[in-house]
């Protein structure tokens, strides 16, 4: 369940959201869902942890997160639908690139996700 970003700018959240662009995690106000026993409520932490994996890109179970019940649920699709942003794009570029890769590419473009409009037809 290594995730080589723990413990630095470089965290790759459960659901790939890079954590390393976070106001609140730069500032030292969030530890982030790898480390903080107070999102216990999160279902991707909790499914993650118990696949021992490090993030949803490396689940083999669904290799589209948009299909995991878990991943995809309505309170995210109503947060991504607002937010405009996609985090299974996020996997996807995880999955296609590689975790070095798309933490290079995050740390370029200052952002915690990639927009639905970077989703790869």
């Amino acid at each position: 369940m290594e995730n080589p970003g723990r413990n630095t700018m470089d965290v790759i959240g459960y659901c790939g959201l890079f954590c390393g662009n976070c106001k609140r995690f730069k500032n030292g106000k969030c530890i982030g869902c790898l480390e903080s026993e107070k999102l216990s409520w999160c279902k991707i932490r909790t499914c993650c942890q118990g696949k021992e994996l490090a993030h949803c890109a490396r689940c083999e179970e669904f290799p589209d997160p948009r299909k995991c019940s878990v991943y995809h649920s309505m309170i995210s699709r109503v947060i991504e639908f607002f937010s405009g942003t996609d985090r299974s794009v996020c996997i996807a570029c995880i999955r296609d690139q590689g975790e070095d890769a798309f933490r290079s590419m995050m740390r370029e473009k200052g952002t915690m996700s990639l927009s639905k409009k970077e989703r790869k037809k």
